[in-house]
């Protein structure tokens, strides 16, 4: 498909892909908008949730959004700034709502989600040349300690995905390489 726009003197043509963009604006009871905005692109056929800072999502497919629906469910994924120092670049909490607005805990999900989580606190991030793609890892907290799950680095959007079914806090770190040496 081809959109055309037309002012007045320019005219600009641009190819439109399957992937559509939606630009979001939230608007209270007062009729009050947002300062803050959203672009979201459909993710091919998949229900996105947007985590409450918009910088992180969760993908899932219809048939799943429509079995969490169905048990009174909805996925709520939130910044848990309380984890994020040192090594810990960033860190959200995945949790459930009931349909009385209570967090549920201890619950997974009952299929797989995609996880994905920005490479920095805030801004948007550079992958430098002293750090590469794999410099990088999704870690699920167990309640004791962070557990390595790897994750897709995408530099570009500077963002890191993982898939899952669990629920909890998930964090991004760096990993640590270590140089040169020798076992003697």
């Amino acid at each position: 498909a081809v959109a055309s726009s037309a002012t007045a003197g320019a005219c600009d043509t641009a190819a439109i892909a399957d992937v559509r963009w939606y630009f979001l604006k939230a608007v209270d009871q007062y009729n009050f908008r947002s300062d803050a905005s959203v672009w979201l692109r459909n993710s091919g056929g998949l229900d996105r949730v947007v985590g409450d800072d918009s910088r992180s999502a969760i993908d899932l497919s219809p048939a799943l959004t429509a079995e969490l629906r169905a048990q009174g469910l909805i996925p709520r994924l939130a910044r848990a700034v309380q984890y994020e120092s040192g090594l810990t670049l960033s860190a959200y909490k995945l949790y459930f709502l009931n349909s009385s607005n209570n967090e549920v805990g201890n619950l997974d999900f009952p299929g797989e989600v995609k996880l994905t989580m920005p490479l920095s606190k805030s801004g948007a991030v550079t992958i430098s040349a002293a750090y590469s793609n794999y410099d990088y890892a999704v870690y699920y907290y167990n309640g004791v300690e962070d557990v390595k799950i790897g994750g897709t680095v995408d530099p570009a959007d500077g963002t890191i995905s993982v898939t899952t079914r669990k629920s909890g806090v998930f964090k991004v770190k760096r990993v640590l390489r270590s140089g040169s040496f020798a076992i003697i």
